[in-house]
């Protein structure tokens, strides 16, 4: 599998990729037209939803651009945008992960160690006052087991030895199930009724229906980012040792060559059939 190296100061908003971008901030005040930044604010995160781009900032604020294709005369197409709106969620902490659900027309928010709810579109959150507090980490099942299509199925990390699953509807989430786990988990993604979860120094393949648990393999916390990404029905991308990116099935199986890619990837991205690996200075498109 080939790879194209791009800077990440020039392309990280026209990219597929979500998750900590540090390292694009610089790139991603070049496109958002007429958006200032103070000099110690710093993107923690980026999620995009059709034409919605949010933003997550270092310093609390949670912010909503749309973005617009548009084509010129030399046949070059670019991305422009304007800011819709922006909330600060006032707890002085950074904003570390956003998962929008359109179903909901909601946007799940990560700060402080609590997922809370927002409105898609003008950022207010929901009068329910629904949070999850103590969370590291969560993630939203793309392949539910549920057909309620006014629900979504979300798995969080806790600071305990514990990951939990919920069902999360406009206004509500409602804890399903406990599932204790033999270390503190970091983070994870799940596919049906699989749970993809790093540990501090290894994976683990948990079924939340039976509660089996398969050990994947581990890895060394000083080298290796943990990072784990469902690419498709069935199948994971791991960050491994000796900086390769490792497919694994649900069943604890690799199936594909693992990927050759930096010691420093913290983030990476999936749009069939290519994956996208945010380092420390570039975007690489594998």
């Amino acid at each position: 599998m080939g790879s194209w190296v791009l800077g990440s100061k020039a392309t990280l908003t026209s990219s597929a990729l979500s998750g900590r971008v540090r390292s694009g901030a610089h790139g991603v005040q070049t496109v958002l037209m007429g958006e200032r930044w103070s000099a110690a604010e710093e993107i923690e995160c980026i999620e995009c939803c059709g034409k919605n781009l949010y933003i997550g900032t270092s310093d609390c604020f949670v912010i909503h651009f749309l973005l617009e294709e548009k084509t010129q005369p030399n046949g070059k197409v670019i991305l422009t945008s304007q800011k819709q709106s922006h909330k600060y969620l006032a707890v002085k902490k950074p904003v570390i992960q956003l998962k929008a659900a359109s179903a909901l027309t909601r946007i799940l928010v990560l700060c402080d160690n609590t997922v809370a709810l927002l409105n898609m579109f003008n950022l207010e959150p929901m009068l329910s006052g629904a949070k999850i507090r103590g969370v590291t980490s969560f993630c939203v099942n793309e392949n539910p087991t549920s057909s309620n299509p006014f629900s979504i199925q979300v798995c969080v990390a806790t600071k305990k030895r514990l990951i939990q699953l919920y069902t999360v509807t406009e206004d509500k989430m409602i804890l399903n199930k406990d599932i204790t786990t033999v270390d503190i988990p970091i983070t994870l993604d799940m596919d049906s009724y699989f749970i993809c979860v790093a540990h501090t120094c290894n994976y683990v393949m948990v079924n939340f229906d039976n509660l089996e648990s398969t050990d994947l393999f581990p890895f060394e916390p000083d080298l290796t980012n943990p990072i784990v990404k469902r690419i498709g029905q069935g199948e994971f991308l791991l960050s491994g040792p000796n900086a390769l990116g490792m497919f694994v099935t649900c069943e604890g199986i690799s199936q594909r060559p693992p990927l050759q890619w930096s010691s420093s990837v913290m983030a990476t991205g999936f749009t069939f059939p290519y994956v996208s690996a945010l380092d420390d200075e570039f975007i690489t498109v594998h």
